[in-house]
C-alpha cells in the first residue's frame, strides 16, 4: 500500500509539474514548436525525451553503484594496510633483545661462516674485514651521527651475476641487525666475463649512556656510619 501510495503521488506532482510548465511561456511556444513538426519530427522529439529519461534513470543507480565500489575499494585498501601494520607488530614483538644487536666480532665470525655455503672457490673469497661507516665517510642519511655503524667489507673477485646476487641474499638474510649498504661491482681485471664485488654490511647500534655518578653526599654519610666509636673508659 505505502508503495502505491508514493506511486500516485509521484504521478501527482509529475502532472501538476508538467500542466505548470505547459502554462509557461517557455512550455507554450515550445508545445507550439512541437505542434508545427512534421510527424516525424514529432516521433523523434518524443524518443529524444525517452532516451533522456531513460539514461537519467540509468545513470541513478551506476552512480550509486560507481560510488560504492570506490568505497569498498578504499576499504580493502585500509584493511590490507591494518593487517600489515598488525603482522608488523607481531614481529617485532617476537625479536629478542639479543636479535636486535650483534657485535662486529660476530658479524664478521657469522659471514665468514655462511660464504662456503656459496662454494665460492678459495681465490673469490678475498678478504672479510672490519668496517666502519661514520669512518668511511659514508653516513647514512637519516640516521643520527651517535649511532654506531660498525660492521664488515667483503671483497670477493670472479663472480658471475648469479652469484652476486646470491651473496647479497646471503649477507642480509645473516642476520636481522645488519644491513647492506653498500656494493660495489667492476669488471675483472684478468676476465672481463667476470666480475670482482665489494659489500659493506652495516650493524647499527646506539652507544650505552655512561653510568651515572654515585652522588658524594651518600658515600661520606656511609663512611661516618663505618667509622669506630671512641670509647669513653679507655683511660681507667
Amino acid at each position: 500500500m505505502a508503495f502505491e501510495d508514493l506511486r500516485e503521488k509521484l504521478a501527482e506532482q509529475w502532472q501538476l509539474t508538467a500542466t505548470r510548465f505547459l502554462e509557461s511561456p517557455m512550455g507554450a511556444q515550445l508545445a507550439e514548436r512541437y505542434e508545427n513538426l512534421p510527424p516525424a519530427g514529432q516521433k523523434g522529439v518524443i524518443a529524444g525525451a525517452a532516451a533522456l529519461v531513460a539514461l537519467a534513470l540509468f545513470m541513478l543507480p551506476w552512480s550509486y553503484y560507481s560510488a560504492s565500489g570506490e568505497k569498498v575499494e578504499a576499504f580493502e585498501d585500509s584493511r590490507q594496510a591494518l593487517q600489515e601494520l598488525f603482522q608488523v607488530h607481531r614481529d617485532s614483538g617476537e625479536l629478542s633483545a639479543s636479535s636486535l644487536s650483534i657485535d662486529q666480532d660476530t658479524l664478521i665470525s657469522t659471514i665468514q661462516g655462511q660464504l662456503p655455503t656459496l662454494r665460492l672457490g678459495p681465490e673469490q673469497v678475498k678478504s672479510v674485514q672490519p668496517y666502519d661507516n661514520k669512518a668511511a665517510g659514508k653516513q647514512v642519511p637519516g640516521i643520527p651521527a651517535n649511532v654506531n655503524q660498525q660492521g664488515a667489507e667483503v671483497q670477493l673477485a670472479k663472480l658471475n651475476l648469479t652469484q652476486i646476487v646470491d651473496v647479497a641474499h646471503m649477507l642480509v638474510a645473516a642476520t636481522p641487525a645488519a644491513k647492506l649498504v653498500g656494493l660495489d661491482v667492476q669488471a675483472a681485471a684478468d676476465d672481463p666475463r667476470y666480475f670482482d664485488a665489494i659489500y659493506r654490511v652495516v650493524a647499527f647500534s646506539v652507544p650505552e649512556p655512561p653510568a651515572k655518578p654515585e652522588p658524594a653526599g651518600r658515600s661520606q654519610r656511609g663512611d661516618s656510619g663505618n667509622a669506630p666509636e671512641k670509647g669513653s673508659g679507655g683511660d681507667d
